[in-house]
């Protein structure tokens, strides 16, 4: 057996790659790249290293509950007397009612078991009496008063406390005309809720027909049309709700009727008749059905007529019917020089009410606009079905996807995919079924013969539980799979499935599938485009424990792994993230900041935990030993000093890192309207961000090298770069 030689000890240096290459759960430990990790927590592998991402605020509390209330009105004269629970208050009288409701309220207050169960304030002069208790649990403390001169509760006991306790949501997002009229809504079982205004309280701003079940998991689209913009919620049993902007309001959209009037031909003579004041005469014959052709063919030669109404003949009679759906049908006037028995049925057409008919807009689970039209997805169907140009009422009519979808099953979603196939820029409907087909139609009108057309049908091989699985990523898009985040653009350029490049996700491949084995079957999977972190989110629901998410930023497309965004619904309102936390009694949280769960009056937020373990190397000396001596992590931040902890592994050893101290938050400036004028702290308002580095002493030896950290990020911080300072030892 030769024998083996001692080497010299040689220290050397290796200057940390910046760790932007992201997880690579695909690539063997001994096959991954320097700039890869083997885990990244909460850091987002950035084009100038591993920034740490941001926080979360309260934007709203108690999503999907409503408080019990009852409200007082102050007497007209004599004392003020209310009973809370059995407790008499009285209060002087003033002239001021506003003033007569503060004096009751200030008793009110300071009486502790009252003051336990209820919160009073001063509203349009008159004092509301809310429950401290959420939801249906504050409903029932009585409320009485003594009726004299007009002094009065509106309800003998706090009621209208509402409980959403399914912990479904979906976030509703709606973009107005001018961003006056911008609204945040919030759909739970028991409605949609307005959550618009940061701290206000949720608004109940429709209630669902139907609150068990799959209530409130849904989806929602932004449609605009001529003079007014709508905001379309689907959800899987409560079908087609609208939001109007103009009105400011919700509906359920039922069935519908068109507006028309029938007009009786002539038994002799000429048929005339005038629609919207165009006179059309046509000869008389005296078959009626063939007079009713006669004339249907003159009306429908005028373009400005045949642009307003549809006409159709049962033989006997011409049917007029509106094209404008609904009540804006009705008002077309219909008239006839009576002779010979012509006349129409109203001097209008009428009768038209808001809806849509041809099927039940209650078994729409899906929406999507395309090509100015809305599409929707029917419940456990392979059709699908579009309104008339630029209408959210009017006939639905049927298309029929399931000829395309050979793997079978309903439809899942569809998507608007805008892109340049080399012929020029183009709008494809994308057609996405439950059983993991996809089908790319192309064209413009479904009702025009060759203006609409199948250009090809994939299998991706199933998708997780949920319809908001698909997002517009630039001149693509990618949609969550059981397999990864596929690209569609690079899926048609004939791709397999087994080709990694494929997909988004691919270094995360395994984990994603891991997640998909574990998880695929709760409702909560959702992708995301977010703005302001300029990243992909996948959000993923877990059997055991809160949801967590998988990242990208733009700038690498590398993944990472997040916690603490423990969302069951993500959306974007106003170029900023926000999410509903998963649970029953949940709060919406705007992302921003570099503290987690930052309460409402500013208190309360939580350092940023992160975690970082990298590639094994062997520094260029596989069969070499290497015994660790120092680390030194480079940071920028804009709050020195870093908590963290660091050391090195060996021969992939992957035992976490010890922790790190938990950092004191302390306010950079003082809060607004608690803080005392002239003795607060202002802010110093700074942003610019100071290197950090630090040496730390390291111990242990192995033949490849790993460096594990974990910390705390109070503002926003970076890694860039570890340096290693190592010794060579013997060989093997």
């Amino acid at each position: 057996m030769p024998a083996l030689y001692a080497r010299a000890q040689a220290l050397k240096t290796v200057t940390g790659v910046s760790p932007t290459g992201g997880i690579n759960s695909v690539a063997a430990l001994s096959q991954m790249e320097p700039d890869e990790c083997v885990q990244m927590e909460n850091l987002f592998p950035g084009a100038g290293g591993a920034t740490s991402r941001l926080g979360s605020a309260v934007h709203t509390q108690n999503v999907g509950y409503l408080q019990a209330i009852s409200i007082y009105t102050p007497p007209t004269s004599s004392t003020a007397t209310c009973v809370i629970n059995g407790v008499s208050f009285t209060a002087t009288f003033h002239t001021n009612a506003d003033t007569t409701v503060n004096d009751l309220i200030a008793l009110i207050q300071a009486d502790a078991p009252t003051n336990a169960l209820v919160t009073v304030t001063l509203a349009s002069h008159k004092m509301t009496v809310t429950a401290k208790a959420l939801g249906t649990l504050g409903n029932g403390i009585t409320t009485t008063s003594n009726a004299a001169n007009g002094a009065s509760f509106d309800r003998a006991a706090t009621s209208g406390g509402l409980d959403s306790a399914s912990g479904q949501y979906t976030l509703i997002p709606f973009h107005g005309e001018d961003g006056t009229r911008d609204k945040l809504f919030v759909a739970a079982n028991q409605g949609i809720f307005d959550c618009s205004v940061t701290g206000a309280a949720p608004t109940l701003a429709i209630a669902f027909a139907n609150t068990t079940g799959l209530a409130g998991v849904g989806s929602s689209t932004n449609y605009s049309s001529i003079g007014d913009h709508f905001c379309i919620y689907c959800d899987e049993v409560n079908g087609y709700y609208l939001y109007t902007e103009s009105t400011q309001t919700w509906q359920r959209v039922g069935t519908g009727t068109p507006s028309i009037s029938v007009y009786t031909p002539p038994t002799s003579g000429t048929a005339t008749c005038v629609i919207n004041g165009t006179t059309y005469v046509a000869t008389f014959a005296t078959d009626a059905g063939t007079t009713i052709l006669n004339l249907m063919a003159i009306i429908n030669s005028d373009a400005a007529t045949a642009a307003i109404v549809n006409l159709t003949s049962n033989g006997t009679a011409m049917t007029v019917t509106a094209i404008e759906p609904g009540t804006a049908g009705n008002g077309i006037t219909t008239t006839t020089n009576g002779a010979n028995g012509a006349a129409f049925s109203a001097a209008a057409t009428a009768g038209g009410t808001d809806g849509v008919y041809g099927v039940d807009p209650n078994d729409f689970v899906f929406p999507c606009v395309w090509m100015r039209r809305l599409w929707f997805c029917e419940r456990g169907s392979s059709t699908g079905w579009f309104l008339p140009f630029d209408s959210v009422f009017g006939e639905a009519k049927a298309f029929n996807f399931g000829g395309s979808q050979p793997a079978g099953g309903a439809l899942k979603c569809m998507a608007n995919w805008t892109v340049d196939s080399g012929n020029g820029v183009g709008n494809n409907l994308i057609i996405i079924s439950e059983a993991g087909n996809v089908s790319v139609y192309s064209g413009s009108d479904p009702e025009v013969a060759g203006a609409f057309l199948l250009t090809g049908v994939w299998f991706v091989g199933g998708f997780p539980v949920g319809r908001n699985i698909s997002a517009g990523d630039g001149g693509d898009v990618i949609i969550l799979t059981n397999l990864g985040v596929m690209s569609l653009a690079h899926y048609l350029q004939g791709l397999s499935l087994a080709d990694r490049t494929l997909y988004a996700t691919k270094n995360i491949q395994t984990l994603i599938q891991e997640e998909v084995q574990l998880n695929g079957t709760l409702y909560g999977w959702q992708i995301v485009i977010t703005p302001d972190e300029q990243a992909i989110i996948i959000v993923v629901p877990q059997q055991q424990g809160l949801p967590i998410c998988y990242a990208a930023p733009y700038a690498t497309r590398n993944w990472c792994k997040l916690t603490g965004r423990p969302a069951f619904t993500m959306g974007v309102w106003l170029n900023k993230l926000y999410f509903v936390e998963a649970g029953t009694v949940s709060d919406l949280y705007e992302v921003t900041g570099s503290l987690d769960f930052v309460q409402l009056d500013g208190s309360g937020g939580q350092p940023i935990p992160w975690t970082i373990f990298s590639s094994f190397q062997a520094y260029g000396t596989p069969a070499v030993r290497k015994r660790v001596q120092m680390l030194r992590p480079y940071f920028t931040t804009t709050g020195n000093p870093v908590n963290y902890s660091i050391v090195p592994r060996f021969d992939y050893d992957l035992t976490a890192p010890p922790p790190a101290t938990t950092p004191s938050i302390t306010p950079a400036g003082s809060l607004w309207d608690v803080a005392l004028w002239d003795v607060a702290l202002w802010s110093s308002g700074t942003t610019s961000l100071a290197p950090f580095s630090q040496l730390n002493g390291a111990f242990g030896e192995g033949h490849v090298v790993a460096v594990a950290a974990t910390g705390y990020a109070i503002e926003p911080t970076t890694l860039v770069q570890v340096d290693v300072l190592y010794e060579e030892g013997s060989l093997w």
